[in-house]
Order: C-alpha cells, then structure tokens, then sequence
C-alpha cells in the first residue's frame, strides 16, 4: 500500500517525497477533491493525506469521502508552519466530544 499526499505547498511536497511519500499539488480546494476521488479509487493508495488548508473548504466532502473508502484512510494533517502542538489538541477534544 502506497501513500498519497495532497497539498498546495511544494515544501510540503519535497519534504514528504525525501520520506518516500508521493505527493502532488493541487492550485485550490476543488483540484483537491477531485484527486481525492481519483486516489479511493485506485487500489494501491492505502492512505490519503490532505493539508488543512485545502481540506477545510471541503470538510463536508472529505467526511463523505471517509465514509464511503473502503480501501483508503483518509487524515487532514497540519499545513506547513502551522501549530502542530495545538491541531493535536484539537483533534483529540473533537475525537472525544469536548467543546469549548
């Protein structure tokens, strides 16, 4: 099983080709998705990364794409020069119902 990345920031992309992942660069939030589909369907690709900034415009759509691959796990991560420490916070409060 293969990795995909899908960014809008080619550090993102050369960071992660020298860890062996490959990566494409979508130009907005609809490239995305449609490569999103492209990627569930294709058997190799066991999992599908997305940076936040291109997946929060379609948040909607990713959660659908989520429910729907069978094959493919799909996670949003933090875009280059985001706050790690804090995305992580949130995750875990949304993943286990906590709001502010």
């Amino acid at each position: 099983m293969k990795t995909l990345l899908i960014t809008d920031s080619n550090d993102a992309k050369v960071g992660l080709r020298l860890a062996g992942i490959d990566a494409v660069v979508a130009s907005d939030s609809e490239e995305a998705l449609e490569l999103s589909r492209k990627a569930i369907r294709n058997d190799e690709i066991g999992l599908l990364l997305i940076t936040d900034r291109l997946a929060s415009p379609i948040y909607d759509e990713i959660m659908a794409l989520k429910l729907t691959a069978s094959g493919t796990m799909i996670m949003t991560i933090p875009d280059p020069g985001s706050d790690f420490q804090n995305r992580i916070a949130q995750y875990v409060q949304k993943s286990i119902g906590i709001k502010y």
